[in-house]
């Protein structure tokens, strides 16, 4: 007898019974191992899902925060060059809901991205310390800028004072002296100005050249004048001029700190 034979006999002795349980044995056998193979498969593509779903979560994240921290550029530099109040507000709520979205973000990371979405939070913190350094900083410049208004207006004025004094005397040279220094404080105010709203270190430059300049015409007035009440006068003004000079360098420094601050953000 053929082994198929002995084969085909064999099974053809099993019962009714014993078939239907060997059919059912074979099957369970058949779904164990479908089973394993979905659940290795279903497990990888799971595992891609997720990492998938991280991905677009942290590129989200990313895109939202980078355009907060473009928007918060954009009103540095316009409350850089303004000082409206509106820009630093708008500008502080920016920086306020960018630390709070990145603070979010991160608590809520999974495994796979925490550290990515640390680094950002660390980004977004680093840019808020900067703006609040920035706006902090504009706020003292806004308040020398009103010194150097009040002072300078008070140095042309007593300048004229001296002249109208100078030309009563019939102190001609004093006169002309007197007219020469007005014409420099008013060059001095115009440059600091300009320095001021332009943010440029020529025009600093400029300016302690008109300011050498009105120190040379104020220290020839002196020379000039006799009057011991007269030149108390002069002596209000050269005093009002270096006032005004010691302001002038603080703004200078202080719009230099800015422009760092502000190449910071936009680099």
């Amino acid at each position: 007898m053929s082994e198929s034979n002995r084969n085909a006999g064999l099974f053809s002795r099993v019962g009714l019974r014993g078939k239907t349980l060997l059919a059912f044995g074979a099957l369970q056998v058949i779904i164990v191992v479908m089973v394993a193979i979905s659940f290795t498969t279903n497990r990888g593509v799971a595992e891609d899902v997720d990492s998938f779903a991280d991905a677009v979560a942290l590129a989200e994240v990313v895109e939202e925060l980078d355009r907060s921290i473009v928007e918060l550029r954009g009103r540095a530099r316009t409350y850089f060059l303004s000082g409206n109040e509106i820009d630093r507000e708008q500008g502080l709520k920016i920086a306020e809901e960018a630390v709070k979205g990145a603070a979010a973000a991160a608590q809520a990371a999974s495994p796979a991205t925490l550290q990515e979405m640390t680094a950002i939070q660390r980004v977004v913190l680093s840019v808020n310390e900067q703006f609040n350094e920035f706006v902090i900083a504009r706020g003292q410049l806004e308040n020398i800028l009103d010194d150097l208004k009040t002072n300078g207006a008070q140095m042309v004025h007593e300048l004229e004072d001296l002249q109208v004094t100078a030309a009563q005397e019939g102190a001609s040279s004093t006169v002309i002296l007197a007219g020469t220094a007005i014409e420099l404080a008013l060059e001095l105010e115009l440059a600091v100005n300009l320095m001021l709203s332009r943010h440029q270190a020529e025009e600093a430059e400029h300016a302690a050249e008109l300011f050498a300049e009105l120190q040379s015409a104020l220290t020839g007035m002196g020379a000039a004048i006799r009057r011991p009440e007269v030149k108390a006068e002069l002596d209000q003004v050269i005093a009002e001029a270096n006032e005004y000079f010691v302001f002038f360098q603080e703004a200078a420094a202080i719009s230099a700190r800015l422009e760092e601050l502000l190449d910071r953000e936009t680099g």
